[in-house]
């Protein structure tokens, strides 16, 4: 008997399992990788099969401690290939790696009690436009990587936001992250209608987290210790930024911000290379910590007004402390700009 026919005479025996695992009757559920056909009792068992349409796929049954066989955990695609608009389930505490990964068919997430969604989960759901998860903690590593359609997330309670979780998410225009304390690299990078962001609570926002955010006009951090290199690359329509808490601000952070006009710094010790290279409408940086801050680099504003303007408080301007004037005026790679540098009024 050749595969092929192997694969065609069990297919009943697999509808039967994506049968029962849609009839909740699993407790865990884990789907990587297997080549032969099985029933859903050798699936039970974790044995090897291969799906109606010669996917490879495995699935393991691991009851509830307390015997009660709710789903926990969903991971794989091997339910998800049959969603073709909702997926809606209040016992899911946990997505899976590659869950729903690749499932240009659904529309919608509905998942009440999910604690984590992990890496991948629904990379590239070119037609989801609603996710769901209240009580979700954690987001994973390009979890909602490429999903086009993306319009409304609720995850009110999420205080970790991973790796490209979200970025080229093309639709999504505003997100509430208002406990989340850590954005890491990409989080939103590419996300070209995003026109607002706060996150009062979060304290690391790391590299390239927002760039090529090319709508993006508003943007809190207000307790964030560093802004990331390049974090707000390109971010052309930014206006309004609050970074007061920032230390550090890392290299291209800012870099072509056509559209920023000033930014407040208090307390600022670092300033690294083409922070804010090519801010063009850039006429006014505020630092207002009581020692110098470090300039990494003289190109830190180049193609700003600050190096291209030669009027002192009219085109670009640097402004420190009364007694600090002179200090930065004679200080390394800040001495490049000390005719653009004056006391805070």
């Amino acid at each position: 008997m050749t595969n092929k026919e192997r694969i065609l005479e069990h297919n009943d025996r697999i509808e039967a399992l994506i049968d029962i695992i849609e009839q909740k009757q699993f407790g865990t559920i884990v789907l990587p990788t297997l080549t032969n056909p099985a029933s859903p009792e050798d699936v039970k068992a974790g044995k090897e099969c291969i799906d109606k349409d010669g996917n490879p796929m495995v699935g393991t049954y691991e009851p509830e401690s307390s015997g009660g066989g709710d789903i926990t955990e969903f991971e794989d695609s091997i339910i998800a290939r049959t969603i073709t608009s909702t997926y809606s389930n209040s016992r899911i505490s946990v997505v899976g790696t590659y869950a729903f990964y690749g499932c240009s068919s659904l529309k919608g997430v509905d998942l009440p009690n999910c604690q984590k969604i992990s890496a991948n989960a629904f990379y590239s759901c070119i037609a989801l436009k609603t996710v769901n998860a209240p009580e979700c903690s954690n987001i994973g590593q390009s979890a909602f990587f490429s999903c086009k359609a993306l319009t409304d997330v609720n995850i009110p309670k999420c205080k970790g936001i991973l790796n490209y979780a979200f970025q080229s998410c093309t639709a999504l225009t505003q997100i509430s992250i208002p406990e989340v304390s850590a954005l890491s690299a990409g989080a939103f990078n590419n996300c070209t209608a995003l026109k607002s962001i706060d996150a009062p609570k979060c304290a690391t926002l790391t590299s390239s987290a927002f760039a090529g955010c090319t709508a993006l006009e508003t943007a809190n951090f207000p307790i964030a210790t560093g802004v990331g290199s390049s974090a707000f690359r390109s971010c052309t329509k930014l206006t309004n930024v609050n970074v007061n808490s920032a230390k550090t601000v890392g290299a291209q952070a800012f870099a072509s911000c056509t559209a920023l006009t000033s930014i407040d710094l208090p307390m600022c010790s670092i300033i690294a290379s083409s922070a804010f290279g090519s801010c063009k409408a850039l006429s006014a940086i505020y630092l207002r910590s009581t020692t110098m801050a470090t300039l990494s680099n003289v190109n830190a504003f180049s193609l700003t007004p600050m190096s291209n303007s030669t009027y002192l408080g009219y085109f670009g301007s640097i402004y420190v402390p009364a007694d600090l004037v002179d200090t930065y005026k004679a200080g390394t790679n800040w001495a490049t700009y000390a005719s653009r540098i004056t006391s805070i009024v």
